[in-house]
């Protein structure tokens, strides 16, 4: 069956986000967070969804925009680098 335009593909490799009730949790915190401009929360969030799964990518990497949307730059590139090397650890 083919899927639809914009259907992203499920993938389920370890380290993936799916699998975990209170690492989601810590991710919709994070996001809920953010959108509120509670960028402190959702750092906090962010940082308790790594530390149970350091290898997910995506929080790396939204921990690098949140970074970056307040100008601090360097702790967003270390962000960004971390995010590369979850990704690369996947595959």
């Amino acid at each position: 069956m083919l899927r639809s335009l914009g259907e992203k593909k499920k993938v389920s490799a370890p380290g993936s986000e799916g699998n975990d009730p209170e690492r989601n949790d810590e991710c919709g915190k994070c996001l809920t967070s953010n959108k509120k401009g509670e960028h402190k929360k959702a750092i906090e969030s962010l940082n308790k969804a790594i530390e149970l799964a350091p290898n997910v990518d995506k929080y790396h990497y939204r921990l690098g925009l949140i970074y970056d949307g307040q100008g601090r730059h360097d702790e967003a590139v270390e962000a960004f680098k971390k995010a590369v090397e979850a990704e690369e650890a996947e595959v």
